[in-house]
């Protein structure tokens, strides 16, 4: 095939794929635009490597592909190594850290210690999470990984977003992942890759609204259905923020403001029943800096805040016992 023919070829694909290109709602705009380009940043990588491919004089060597046993080493952190189920409970020691943060590529613990790595990945929504143990997955577009000191695996799962990782009755690892693709929420096992039902432990199913023990936390978004619009849909200022509720036992005991008009739009990254994690994202760029505010719900001026250059997602590590009543966070 002719170079001119495949990049004419890949370009009608490309033009195809952003016809079909799913409209969505506003609030999911910001994330879900860097996720609709993979299928035209595949493309034009499939035709600069086929382009060196033809380019590439008959006779030019081929370059080494490294020592068999170094090759082994690599393939052993993409590819599915099944393990047995677990029946019981392990007491694992979980890493020594409060909190976690992930980026793109790395797990960092509160002193800023690199935990774990693994390949650069298109951010969808929270793309690593604790498993409750001594280990962290990360949702990556080559599938979701299970990262633990002494061993590593990739199991196939759709790309999207981690709601949340629960450990079951029986000690097995569950994930929940929201699809990117159609939005749905599927749960896997770690151990086995098998699809399973949402465990009655998970903190959250939705990624919206997360509850533990008596107390549950969600984000209310406004209505800005009556508001002025601007060409890219957001509406005009001044406009209604976020709020943060928080419920105890059924009963509300917390409804503040959260997130401003530059950060409109406000998340939960995790919750423990007195630890809460949120952060405020702009509408621009597509992977932008963030907010995001470290709280105890029972100490009003506890309160950690940190600004991040780019997208980030906390994670709690361990459960704050709950010991008294719930305080309104100081947010600066």
């Amino acid at each position: 095939m002719k170079l001119d023919q495949f990049a004419e070829e890949a370009a009608r694909d490309a033009h195809q794929a952003g016809r079909t290109m799913p409209i969505v709602p506003i609030e999911k705009l910001r994330r879900r635009r860097l996720y609709l380009m993979v299928p035209l940043l595949t493309t034009g990588i499939a035709a600069s490597v086929l382009a060196v491919v033809f380019l590439l004089p008959p006779n030019t060597p081929q370059q080494p592909v490294g020592d068999p046993t170094e090759t082994t080493i690599d393939t052993a952190t993409t590819t599915t190594t099944p393990m047995p189920t677990t029946t019981t409970p392990q007491i694992i020691a979980p890493p020594d850290t409060p909190w976690v943060r992930g980026t793109v590529e790395q797990i960092v613990d509160a002193e800023g210690s690199v935990l774990f790595e693994f390949p650069p990945t298109i951010l969808y929504g929270r793309n690593t999470a604790w498993d409750g143990g001594d280990g962290f997955v990360a949702l990556t577009d080559a599938g979701l990984i299970w990262m633990r000191p002494d061993q590593r695996q990739t199991i196939d799962a759709p790309f999207g977003a981690i709601l949340d990782v629960a450990i079951t009755e029986t000690g097995t690892h569950v994930v929940g992942i929201e699809d990117a693709e159609d939005g749905s929420n599927r749960w896997y096992a770690l151990e086995s890759g098998d699809e399973v039902e949402p465990p009655p432990t998970a903190r959250t199913t939705d990624g919206n609204t997360y509850t533990f023990g008596e107390r549950t936390a969600t984000i209310v978004d406004p209505d800005w259905s009556d508001n002025e619009k601007d060409e890219t849909g957001m509406p005009l200022r001044p406009f209604d923020l976020p709020e943060l509720v928080v419920t105890d036992e059924g009963t509300e005991v917390i409804r503040i403001t959260v997130g401003s008009e530059d950060r409109p739009f406000v998340e939960i990254h995790d919750f423990d029943g007195r630890r809460l994690i949120i952060g405020a994202l702009p509408v621009e760029p597509a992977v932008p800096p963030s907010t995001v505010w470290i709280i105890d719900l029972e100490c009003s001026d506890c309160t950690q805040r940190f600004d991040t250059d780019s997208l980030e997602y906390f994670d709690l590590i361990g459960v704050l016992p709950t010991e008294g009543e719930v305080a309104d966070p100081e947010l600066s």
